[in-house]
């Protein structure tokens, strides 16, 4: 036995109430509508003929999970810690059923490698419905997949529409996104994660394993509300089992785009909404290069994918001469990025971002060689 197997994990009690007085004594409190606040903008895109409270209890319950996973820092000698969660929710009978309860923690646990015990209360007063002037309504949808700002997105997202047209739809996940989007003539629906978490000015948590739940979340909603029965995943067997199979120093591995965690989400969003989801990986056995190639001989060499943004740093770390380079840090996911365009388009040039190739080539500071 180890010296960490000896160590308790770090108790976290959090209240997700909708009335900020009903937080119980030495519990934390996650307040909706302040800690966790909607936008209604991206929330009317969610407004279909079929919306029921359940679509904005999975909502509160993704975001509750986000902000959990953030006010809580790992410690040093132990991945894991262990939350008792307490969501207020309309139908809490529902939720606590062990076919949904279930799952739900099983899916919970392997993402993100903590110990979860969620249990589902009333709330104070029901969610005011959407009004029924703002709703939509889609036929003939077969599968939806979620769309980003990044490489992989824009490849996989393309190469289908061209295969499936109007019987695919995007959820866009990315930060970026658009206010009210118009596509010929009629306003697009999922147009963002209808929701934000403040998590105070506290030290977070920055692994952030959640996240994969918050996007499979919006994703199973959209094909809920949409009557779709695949959830379409752009990553690549790099993006996908790569981060499980080699995780990073002592850290648990990263299951947030592999197929055990989203064969366990399907269980769970199919006992939740009595659907026949399935999660698909139509590029896992390609590499990131081999999809790039493919989009390009559909859409040229000049196609929308250059403009594509994968990394999360900003301009100032990833400009040269005012120009932000796709895929121009030296992180991991930017190297296989650089070698993946370079395979699919030859004449792709854009190099690493040049303040980082001059300080990595030089002997000086980074801020004197930013300026040779």
């Amino acid at each position: 036995m180890s010296a960490t197997d000896t160590i308790p994990l770090r108790q976290v009690n959090v209240d997700v109430v909708d009335e900020p007085t009903r937080a119980g004594a030495n519990w934390t409190a996650c307040v909706i509508d302040q800690d966790i606040r909607f936008s209604a903008e991206h929330l009317l895109s969610f407004a279909f003929a079929n919306f029921e409270p359940i679509v904005f209890d999975t909502l509160v319950v993704a975001a509750a999970i986000e902000f959990c996973d953030r006010i809580a820092p790992r410690s040093s000698k132990m991945w894991g810690r262990e939350f008792v969660v307490r969501i207020a929710v309309h139908d809490p009978a529902r939720w606590n059923d062990s076919s949904i309860a279930n799952p739900l923690h099983e899916t919970l646990n392997l993402l993100t490698g903590d110990k979860w015990n969620l249990v589902f209360v009333r709330r104070a007063r029901d969610y005011q419905a959407i009004g029924q002037s703002h709703l939509f309504s889609l036929d003939g949808v077969n599968a939806v997949i979620a769309f980003s700002e990044g490489l992989d997105s824009k490849a996989v997202s393309g190469l289908f529409s061209r295969e499936m047209g109007n019987s695919l739809v995007r959820v866009r996940v990315g930060e970026k996104l658009k206010k009210y989007p118009v596509e010929e003539g009629r306003r697009v629906p999922f147009t963002g994660i209808p929701y934000s978490v403040t998590t105070g000015d506290g030290h977070k948590e920055t692994s952030f394993r959640s996240r994969g739940f918050k996007f499979a979340s919006v994703s199973g909603l959209a094909a809920y509300l949409t009557g779709a029965r695949e959830i379409i995943m752009t990553e690549s067997g790099q993006g996908a089992l790569g981060p499980a199979l080699l995780p990073v120093g002592q850290g648990y591995p990263d299951y947030r785009n592999h197929p055990l965690f989203t064969i366990r989400m399907a269980k769970f969003l199919n006992a939740l909404f009595g659907t026949s989801l399935s999660f698909r990986f139509p590029r896992l056995w390609s590499t990131k290069g081999a999809t790039l190639a493919a989009y390009i001989r559909e859409y040229g060499d000049q196609g929308e994918w250059r403009q594509t943004r994968s990394c999360w740093q900003g301009p100032r770390q990833m400009s040269t001469n005012g120009d932000f380079r796709q895929a121009g840090s030296v992180r991991r996911a930017c190297c296989v990025g650089r070698v993946s365009m370079r395979r699919a388009s030859p004449k792709w040039q854009t190099p690493m971002s040049g303040k980082i190739f001059r300080h990595m080539t030089s002997n000086k500071e980074p801020a004197e060689a930013s300026q040779r």
